[in-house]
């Protein structure tokens, strides 16, 4: 994903002069993904998918809390949280 390929790819103590970029940029596509969700959990019936379609709403948006604090502090390490949340939704 992409969230994994940016944390591989900042490597050094310094981000890279993209980093913020392509952190906003992939803050963007979840957001998007985000409405999405939310859409397709409005028209759903069934107790239990709607159960399962709001737990995946909540780790996309933990993932973008935490891409956002990756990129307000300058910290790829921060990454593994949203990372973690990704692969949880």
């Amino acid at each position: 994903n992409a969230t994994w390929n940016i944390y591989r790819r900042e490597t050094n103590s310094t981000p890279t002069d993209t980093f913020i970029k392509d952190i906003t940029a992939v803050g963007e596509s979840q957001q998007a993904a985000i409405e999405q969700a939310t859409k397709l959990a409005g028209s759903l019936t069934n107790a239990q998918s709607r159960a399962f379609a709001g737990a995946v709403i909540q780790h996309m948006q933990r993932a973008i809390e935490s891409l956002n604090n990756a990129a307000t502090d300058h910290q790829a390490d921060l990454l593994t949280t949203a990372i973690s949340a990704e692969q949880a939704a």
